[in-house]
């Protein structure tokens, strides 16, 4: 590679042999890249073990199994995401990651959906090392800031729980990393860039397209198109230059749009009131008093957004000292705007997880520090600190993501919920076309049986078991199954006021636990258990409804 030296006043050009993949400390690219895929093989095998050993069978990856049947048999008179006031299963537009998972449990059974959300995460993490490296983060950092986004506590619960988050901030990430290799390479061939552009365009639609909480990273993808554009603006101290980045982007964007609303136009015009319904069910918490002052309702959502972070309280701090440190005022704004958004309309884990990588990037500026020959004694205490934020993150992830959560999930393997939850669906119908109310995780296996399920669709904290739902659905079945911990007295009455007869109890585990009552003491254990859904014999006992022409 031909090279300019400088001395003095005098500069000279020499041939120096330089390794292009020859990273910082001698590590090659190759070896970087072979550490990382080691690095997520391990960590599949865990998550993938006690997915397959110890399933959670948790509400969300059976809701978007039957969203995606619901796509695919657009007819269907069943769903266990029943909207009982408009009689009518739940139609989403973001279609794209619940066909995926639809799909994948028709060819491979109920391991399917896990496995793929935890690929999904995979792809995020390895597209964020890609995206921290284009921003100018050193191979070290981005690997380890990769993992602890990987491994962060409320990511985690997310994809080990089958739900699509990992898919859908991939698809956001990878724009960002679109735009950043488009704005690292402006020198190029104008086409290739063009290219990088228009295709960037198409994956912000794709990502709202696999799941709607992509809307929460469009921030981030906002800011690193305005980056582009001020480039751009820089190099050619032209405004018309910079209209066109923002043409091409936008065509990109229509053209993905129409390929991908094309499936579903003729049952979006049908159900466009359905579908408003969905959104406005998906932006409000039944837990807060509508009737409430703006700002009670506004504090009290707040408060509970501060909460979920007690899970990984050190990452949103070191991101707030790398922005404010570096600067960052973009940013900053951009993770604002997305928190405000999620505290005015619905705060639950699941969405706040999508501020993660706002504080990954803001973490990696914290290491953006300029390498000069003079070594004083701040300068090494500095840099000596910031080793120990990154090993500190990476250890907090670990003991809690895979230490504390497998040993959870391990204590659950020798009840064998799987089999014993077949053996009860068996035992209570057997197979046949029954119309039965039936709790989440008897989903797939009543899909396996034959059986047509019907559930509630209600908003965030609201009953699905009232009253009033239940009276709409009660036309609608032949059979409910009830567990122990929802069965009142109440509820009772109702079914039997409506035909429907007790044939009795069904136990799930052959040693079953006695169930206590909660001592208002919540411990470390309970609190790992809520975030990863992860406890002890949660299924069952079960009582089984039948009309009197079923019994």
């Amino acid at each position: 590679m031909l090279s300019q030296i400088k001395f003095n006043n005098f500069t000279t050009k020499v041939n120096v042999k330089v390794n292009p993949t020859l990273l910082e400390n001698g590590i090659t690219t190759r070896d970087f890249w072979s550490k990382w895929i080691i690095y997520l093989l391990i960590i599949f095998i865990i998550f993938s073990f006690t997915i397959v050993k110890s399933p959670n069978f948790w509400v969300d990856e059976h809701m978007n199994v039957d969203l995606g049947r619901i796509i695919l048999q657009p007819d269907t008179r069943w769903a266990i995401s029943w909207m009982t006031k408009q009689m009518q299963p739940v139609y989403l537009f973001s279609y794209l990651g619940i066909v995926f998972q639809e799909i994948i449990y028709q060819k491979t059974g109920h391991f399917g959906p896990g496995i793929f959300a935890l690929i999904g995460a995979f792809f995020a993490a390895t597209i964020m090392v890609k995206w921290l490296l284009a921003i100018g983060t050193s191979h070290k950092v981005a690997l380890f800031l990769s993992l602890v986004f990987l491994l962060d506590p409320l990511f985690v619960q997310s994809y080990t729980l089958g739900r699509l988050d990992g898919w859908t901030i991939a698809s956001c990430l990878f724009v960002c990393l679109l735009l950043r290799n488009t704005s690292n390479n402006l020198h190029l061939e104008k086409f290739f860039c063009e290219i990088r552009i228009a295709l960037a365009g198409g994956m912000t639609v794709v990502s709202i397209f696999i799941w709607p909480s992509a809307f929460f990273l469009y921030p981030l993808i906002l800011l690193e198109f305005i980056y582009l554009l001020s480039l751009v603006k820089s190099r050619t101290k032209s405004w018309n230059k910079v209209a066109l980045p923002i043409l091409i982007f936008g065509l990109g964007s229509l053209i993905a749009f129409f390929f991908l609303i094309i499936p579903i136009y003729s049952k979006l015009l049908t159900q466009i009131s359905d579908v408003i319904s969905t959104i406005q069910i998906n932006l409000r918490d039944e837990n807060i008093k509508a009737d409430k002052p703006f700002y009670m309702r506004f504090f009290e959502s707040a408060i509970g957004f501060l909460k979920i972070f007690k899970y990984s309280p050190v990452l949103p701090l070191i991101a707030f000292i790398g922005i404010i440190r570096i600067k960052k005022v973009g940013l900053f704004v951009a993770g604002l705007t997305a928190a405000l958004i999620m505290i005015c309309t619905l705060v639950y884990p699941n969405r706040v997880l999508y501020l993660i990588p706002y504080f990954i990037i803001g973490t990696a500026y914290l290491f953006h520090v300029r390498h000069t020959r003079s070594i004083d004694y701040k300068s090494f205490l500095f840099s000596s600190l910031q080793a120990y934020v990154l090993v500190f993150l990476l250890i907090w992830s670990i003991t809690l993501s895979i230490g504390a959560r497998t040993i959870l999930s391990l204590e659950k393997v020798k009840d064998q919920e799987i089999d014993q939850l077949y053996r009860v669906g068996e035992s209570m119908l057997g197979k046949g076309n029954y119309n039965v109310f039936a709790p989440y995780e008897l989903y797939y296996i009543g899909r396996s049986l034959g059986w047509r399920m019907y559930y509630p669709y209600v908003a965030w904290g609201e009953n699905k078991l009232s009253p009033k739902e239940i009276d709409r659905l009660l036309p609608l079945i032949d059979f409910a199954i009830i567990g122990e911990e929802n069965l009142t007295k109440n509820l009772v009455n109702q079914l039997k006021e409506n035909g429907m007869y007790d044939l009795g109890y069904y136990q799930l585990y052959k040693k079953p636990l006695p169930r206590l009552p909660f001592d208002g003491i919540t411990t470390n254990t309970i609190r790992l258990r809520n975030l990863y859904k992860i406890y002890k014999q949660p299924f069952g006992p079960y009582k089984l409804f039948a009309r009197e022409s079923k019994k």
